[in-house]
Formats: structure tokens, sequence, C-alpha cells
């Protein structure tokens, strides 16, 4: 049983076909992110700690994902930036990791899409204090050749520090 599969239970029937296919057979993405950063210095000075993609519009983008085990590595590549991170589950709730830091989500499907909100926070395995995390949200809904992607990371009181949004499809 895939990863999503067993996150979201009888609710993977919800989600539309192509992210059904591509949560549990394709694990291959290709599609256009515009990303846009926000102005401020300590802004810029978080998204270069966190390896944010780079700013920019109509960026050529892959998502490749490696099953193992019910753990998943996610390599996505937007323009010449390359995020990865490892997927897993712990306790019912996604768990996703960046290096030292770990993201903990609640993910519901909702009109054949997926969205994901950051819950909880952790850098080398301590907690993080609410004022000083990033606030994750993403949806992935669907669109006629796939899904629209839009995500939207806040931290404090600077507001969205990142964003990327387009389209992606199966290969």
């Amino acid at each position: 049983m895939s990863l999503y599969r067993s996150l979201l239970g009888p609710d993977f029937d919800q989600l539309v076909l192509q992210l059904q296919e591509f949560h549990e057979l394709n694990f291959c993405a290709v599609g256009s992110l515009t990303v846009i950063h926000n102005p401020n210095s300590l802004a810029k000075i978080v998204v270069w700690l966190t390896r944010l993609p780079m700013k920019g519009s109509n960026l050529k983008t892959t998502v490749e994902v490696l099953a193992i085990n019910n753990r998943e590595t996610w390599t996505r590549r937007i323009g010449k930036s390359k995020l990865v991170s490892k997927q897993s589950i712990r306790n019912g709730q996604l768990v996703e990791r960046f290096g030292p830091m770990t993201i903990r989500f609640l993910t519901i499907v909702k009109d054949g899409g997926l969205v994901y909100q950051s819950d909880q926070t952790r850098l080398f395995g301590l907690p993080v204090p609410k004022f000083a995390r990033l606030s994750i949200t993403t949806s992935t809904m669907p669109s006629r050749a796939g899904w629209v992607v839009l995500v939207q990371i806040h931290f404090g009181k600077f507001g969205t520090i990142c964003q990327y949004e387009g389209e992606m499809q199966l290969v």
C-alpha cells in the first residue's frame, strides 16, 4: 500500500485519478511553476537558509518520488533549484523532513485535490516555538491536464516569504 493511501485511508479514492496515479503508480510529474519571494531582507535570509526555490516565472519543474517501505524521497527541481525531502507517516500524520528540519502536516482531501497545513516544526529534533517556525499551506487541486499546485510559506510577522504556483501533470 502506498504512503498516501495509508495516510488518507478511504479518502484516497476521492482524489482525482491523476493524483491517485501520481501517489500510487507513477511518482513523476512535470510542469511549470512561478516562484515569488517577499522582498524583505529577513525574508530573503530565511528563504536562503531554508534553501527554498529561487524566484522566477514559468520555471520548468519536475517532481520525482522514490517510494521504499512506506517512506518516500521527493526530489523537486524548480528552475535551477533542487529541493529534496523525505516523507513518512507518524501518528496518522504526514511528516516531511528537510535536512535537520521536520514538519508535521494535517492533510485533507477537498474537491478531488489534497490540502496540507503544517502543524508542528522541529529543528534537530527540538520543537520550534510558533513565533519562529515556518507555516506552510499547500494545495493540489484538479485541472484539465493534471493539477494546480499552490505552496505558501509564511514566517512570523513577515507573512508569506515564498510562494510557488503552477500546473503539473503526469509524465
